[in-house]
């Protein structure tokens, strides 16, 4: 007796079947197949009645006959297990896996038709994970008219199911259209199913605030990483090269439908554009706080490795940037279409254009050494670098196979991706000096290069401003220092000294607090009017120390919960263009002159948050600079212009 292995088909089919990382995986398969059957145009009708999907593209269809050097039609393996009629390296979807996604649903119905022939086929199968085994007549039925077939679906459709299914009779006509597929699935298994599948109707912001419009951008062959465009800030050249590769994919117009109307959604991966009518942003070099980085740097290049052609692509956006740049993507403290942004940063791999799975690994590898720091997770954050190609992905598709990992780690190949990464270093202003503020940053936690900076801070105090108050006894002839970006400290302690000294009569004496604490953490100090002897919580105030205030920035703590922020100087403000402020806590502030002290301070009122909640709290913003040289006699010496 010969005895042989056995499948349990539903078993394997209700593995198969799973989102595993994410609830709109789905969709991200029927994409890569209406790519593969070279469609030009793709619709998306959330179902919502039946909390499911309409999809539908104008590809080749789905034929029931092999195709020759095949054992199996395109239309079997869309109900089969590991048969393809695709090849390696020229599909997408050569796994064959995708479509499984479809079955973990309570109904799946397949109409297509092939090569302008005259009648669609189509199957409805119940309960797929259950239904479907090696035994089902999957026989498609034929029927000339489409709509018989749709209609014949919805026994009893409401308002929104009849709307879609009238605006696609009405729009996409797909009697006249020479081959289709169309994909309908009822009750897909995911929770919160109108969290990810819907968009809400009205303007295209809306559509862009929803989930599965991010998630089509990001994560899925319409949002190819190697579309990209001068706007973007890469050059023409490089432009070209990855035209190139992705030219065969380019041009597929996608629709989304958000119950009253199709909206389109443009193709390729969503690389921040470059504004070109604002100054130029500053160097990491030039900015006291990395994490304020507005600056912005591109590279791509395509190389051929045995063989076959791979792409690097590197986005550098600094962190303020991307924050306001991407502003539909969650962030801690504020989220908006349920995708992470610090799921868009960092070192990526992505599989003939579509973004995977994220390797950091990469610059552990020792010829990368001297580039380490883009591995930590602050440094990430500023930065997006792709490396795209024919890479073979596991049976899920959310990670890179052992075979593409082989690739990766083979030393030629690290090499090239080296090379690239040395022309940026060497070509790109900003990139290159963001390198070097990086290096530096991680050699000054060597206990040598602290004691550098240490040893630059004393030699260099002669170069700073400073200055003397002359009619104040127990200081005369003393000299302070005047801060620079990185001594945010000593504003505050300059502040809480001084405030001491200053006369009871002084029409500023209001604006010079007695603060009572300092953390490191959270809001600087909280304070008291300098006569106040109690601590009641009513008669405390919050104050917010900084260098260099600019009202332009965001602001990086809730503008409601302060009521003194204490900077060295703000420079000059134009009221009349310079109208409002920003927090990282969607709240917003109105800037107003204090006309009593508006040679040293200013207000920040009106605070209300986006979502339409009203403060009544009051910030006063104090230059201390100014405020130092309206109360005191002082003298100055090596002063700047600030």
């Amino acid at each position: 007796m010969n005895l042989t292995p056995k499948i349990d088909y539903s078993h394997v089919l209700s593995e198969l079947s799973v989102n595993r990382q994410d609830p709109c995986e789905l969709l991200r398969e029927l994409i890569s197949n209406s790519y593969d059957a070279h469609a030009k145009n793709i619709w998306f009708y959330p179902l919502e009645q039946y909390e499911g999907i309409i999809f539908i593209d104008d590809g080749l269809g789905l034929s029931i006959t092999p195709e020759e050097g095949k054992n199996i039609s395109n239309y079997e393996a869309f109900f089969s297990i590991g048969k393809t009629t695709k090849t390696k390296g020229e599909n997408i979807g050569y796994k064959c896996q995708g479509s499984k996604l479809c079955f973990a649903s309570s109904e799946v119905t397949v109409v297509s038709k092939f090569n302008d022939n005259e009648h669609w086929i189509y199957k409805r199968i119940d309960n797929p994970r259950t239904n479907l085994s090696v035994l089902t007549d999957i026989t498609p039925n034929k029927d000339n008219d489409v709509y018989n077939i749709l209609n014949g679906l919805f026994s009893e459709p409401d308002l929104r199911t009849k709307n879609t299914l009238q605006n696609i009779r009405d729009i996409i006509k797909p009697d006249l259209l020479k081959s289709s597929t169309i994909i309908i699935i009822k009750n897909i298994s995911v929770e919160d199913y109108a969290r990810y599948y819907t968009v809400r109707n009205g303007d295209k912001k809306l559509m862009e605030e929803s989930y599965v419009y991010n998630y089509i951008r990001f994560y899925t062959k319409h949002g190819d990483v190697r579309i990209i465009n001068n706007k973007h800030g890469f050059k023409e050249v490089e432009k070209q090269q990855l035209d190139e590769i992705s030219k065969k994919t380019k041009g597929v117009n996608f629709n989304v439908w958000d119950g009253e109307e199709l909206k389109s959604i443009d193709a390729g991966y969503p690389f921040i554009e470059i504004d070109t009518d604002i100054e130029p942003p500053l160097l990491a070099s030039k900015l006291s706080r990395l994490r304020a980085a507005r600056f912005y740097d591109r590279k791509a290049k395509v190389v051929r490795y045995k063989g076959q052609k791979y792409s690097f692509i590197l986005a550098l956006d600094g962190n303020r940037r991307a924050l306001e740049k991407y502003i539909n993507l969650d962030r801690q403290g504020a989220s908006k279409s349920g995708l992470k942004l610090t799921d868009q940063r960092g070192t990526y791999i992505s599989s003939q254009g579509i973004k995977t799975c994220i390797y950091s690994q990469l610059w552990q590898e020792a010829v990368l050494n001297e580039y380490s720091c883009l591995a930590d997770n602050d440094i990430q954050s500023h930065y997006l670098f792709l490396i795209d190609g024919p890479f073979d992905l596991v049976t899920n598709r959310n990670s890179i196979s052992n075979d593409a990992l082989k690739i990766l780690k083979e030393s030629e190949f690290i090499s090239l991706i080296k090379d690239f990464i040395d022309e940026c270093s060497r070509d790109n202003v900003y990139f290159k000096d963001f390198i070097e503020v990086i290096k530096k940053k991680k050699d000054a936690e060597n206990v040598s290069e602290q004691i550098k900076a240490l040893d630059e801070t004393k030699t260099g105090l002669a170069q700073r401003e400073r200055f003397i108050i002359n009619n104040i006894p127990q200081l005369k002839n003393k000299w302070f220092i005047a801060p620079e970006s990185s001594d945010e400290h000593w504003v505050g302690t300059l502040y809480t000294l001084l405030s001491h000294f200053v006369p009871d009569d002084s029409i500023y004496r209001d604006l010079w607090l007695r603060p009572l604490t300092y953390s490191g953490r959270g809001i600087d100090s909280v304070g008291t009017k300098f006569n106040e002897l109690s601590f009641e919580i009513e008669k405390l105030k919050s104050i917010e120390y900084k260098n260099r205030f600019n009202p332009s920035e965001t602001l990086n703590h809730p503008l409601n919960i302060i009521d003194y922020l204490v900077c060295w100087s703000y420079g000059e403000i134009d009221f009349d263009k310079s109208k409002t402020i920003e927090d990282d806590y969607n709240m917003i502030g109105t800037l107003a002159l204090n006309p009593e002290k508006e040679e040293c301070s200013f207000i920040i009122n009106q605070v209300e948050s986006k979502t339409g909640m009203i403060f009544d709290n009051e910030i006063v913003v104090i230059s201390l600079r100014n405020l130092i040289l309206k109360t005191f006699d002082c003298r100055l010496s090596n002063s700047k212009n600030v």
